[in-house]
């Protein structure tokens, strides 16, 4: 499940492992109600276990909550507050991993890597900030409305991905074809797959390989 909001625009998406997906949208004022939903649907994720797959990603975690001070320190708190809100509903999600929004710059050789960069300079692509976290039952992942976003405004808007972790089958890794500081994750179950755009070097990225390393053995 991803409920997003970006100004009082909102969706909430439900996807099943056979690629299937039921997507609504919603006034952003009416978050709080989605969550409420999103809780109750939560809750069915407990028959499923935790699933091979769903353990590495759990075993791929530090032990305890971490802190979030690097949000802090980058402007990101309202990523805090978003993963206060989601442990409030349920008391054993704690924070696995976090990083702040960064710039990354695009690759690319000759004439036309210089162009990128030289464009960038003016546009600067930003990795969004993001929480990775979890509890015996889920994993959720709070970011914002895109990973990536041109631009050096700050993005306010606000993103919940909830994953099953029994219904997980598979963790990939890959470098993202445009920006080589930046790793894509995609999560998949089933016929269905989230794709998760991170720093390379940030400690998501450190979690969400390992497990994907872990997966392939």
């Amino acid at each position: 499940m991803r409920d997003t909001v970006n100004l009082l625009e909102g969706w909430l998406s439900i996807a099943t492992d056979d690629g299937g997906e039921l997507t609504m949208r919603f006034n952003g004022s009416a978050r709080a109600s989605v969550g409420l939903l999103t809780g109750a649907l939560r809750a069915e994720f407990v028959r499923w276990g935790r699933g091979s797959v769903g353990r590495t990603l759990a075993d791929a975690a530090p032990p305890g909550a971490v802190s979030l001070a690097a949000l802090d320190a980058g402007g990101d708190l309202a990523l805090g507050a978003d993963l206060r809100e989601v442990s409030a509903a349920h008391p054993d999600v704690r924070a696995w991993a976090c990083h702040a929004r960064a710039r990354v710059a695009p690759g690319g050789t000759g004439m036309r890597g210089a162009l990128r960069r030289v464009s960038h300079a003016l546009s600067p692509m930003v990795a969004q900030g993001c929480v990775l976290a979890g509890d015996s039952v889920a994993l959720e992942v709070l970011g914002r409305h895109e990973a990536l976003v041109r631009g050096s405004t700050p993005v306010h808007s606000a993103s919940r991905l909830t994953v099953a972790l029994g219904a997980v089958d598979g963790v990939d890794a890959a470098a993202h074809p445009d920006y080589p500081d930046v790793t894509v994750i995609a999560l998949r179950a089933g016929a269905w797959s989230a794709p998760l755009a991170v720093p390379r070097e940030s400690a998501v990225a450190a979690i969400l390989t390992r497990a994907a390393a872990a997966s392939r053995t």
